[in-house]
């Protein structure tokens, strides 16, 4: 199965993509402007994705932050307009995380930039995959 992983910001998307169901991969960062819904259709189309899986930043006291009520609410449209699954996954705390492996790998305020909203996709998709994996592997313990 293939997965797309989605970091919507107001600015920008961070785009990742699986096509293993193990492990995600940095793709894109998009501009979040009127032709988003056609452009992830596309990537959608072009890389025969068959779920997208859309980060949720819920704030640390478990509520929905404003920035989660855009993000919903994008999650919805992008539902209307494209024919897959579209789950939410807590990306709480990814931005940072990915902001630390960037400035870990010596990158440059203005490279870690060009990458921070993509490698926070791919972040969101990995966690994603591995909870998905996780539950797969309880199922198979409850069977025997």
């Amino acid at each position: 199965m293939s997965f797309l992983g989605l970091d919507v910001g107001d600015k920008k998307i961070g785009v990742a993509i699986s096509h293993s169901e193990v492990l995600a991969n940095e793709y894109a960062t998009l501009e979040n402007n009127p032709e988003i819904f056609e452009q992830i259709s596309k990537i959608c189309q072009s890389e025969n994705m068959e779920k997208i899986v859309v980060g949720l930043p819920i704030s640390a006291s478990g509520e929905d932050s404003a920035q989660a009520k855009k993000t919903r609410q994008f999650a919805k449209n992008l539902q209307g307009k494209i024919d897959l699954p579209v789950i939410l996954e807590n990306e709480t705390l990814t931005t940072m995380e990915a902001e630390q492996i960037l400035c870990d790998e010596g990158l440059t305020v203005a490279q870690a930039k060009e990458r921070v909203d993509q490698l926070s996709a791919k972040l969101i998709l990995q966690q994603f995959l591995e909870s998905q994996q996780e539950q797969k592997n309880r199922d198979l313990e409850e069977k025997i």
